[in-house]
């Protein structure tokens, strides 16, 4: 199934006959804007403060139904509507995340702020619930 996977299907009936398109999809029985696992490597992450305020950020995002955070490597592996990349991305940066090289000068400084707030309120979060 998978060689004509994304290609004109006929559907053959009794007279007369019926055909159906169907759309060309990026992988075998993966809908376009389903879910599918990404990364997308930022900057300053520094704890698990940081990545506790990324996946709560994240997760009330409708579109996103797993978040993972690579403290260490800067990465953060998001399960979800793929379609969405760019606007989880902005998401990111307004938590004083952005992606790597997206900012430079006053507004990497300003991004780096902000994460440390982030930090802040994840680390709270974490104790609250301990």
């Amino acid at each position: 199934m998978s060689f004509i996977h994304g290609l004109l299907l006929e559907f053959w009936n009794t007279e007369p006959k019926h055909f159906a398109a169907v759309s060309i999809f990026t992988q075998p029985g993966q809908l376009p804007g389903a879910d599918m696992s990404y990364i997308i490597e930022v900057e300053n992450i520094k704890c698990g403060g940081c990545a506790n305020s990324i996946r709560k950020g994240l997760l009330e995002d409708a579109r996103v139904n797993e978040v993972d955070v690579d403290i260490e490597g800067g990465k953060v592996s998001i399960d979800g509507d793929e379609s969405a990349r760019d606007e989880i991305a902005m998401s990111l940066a307004h938590m004083g995340y952005p992606e790597v090289g997206s900012v430079e000068g006053m507004k990497a400084a300003a991004a780096k702020a902000k994460s440390f707030v982030s930090c802040a309120i994840g680390r709270i979060e974490v104790a609250k619930n301990s």
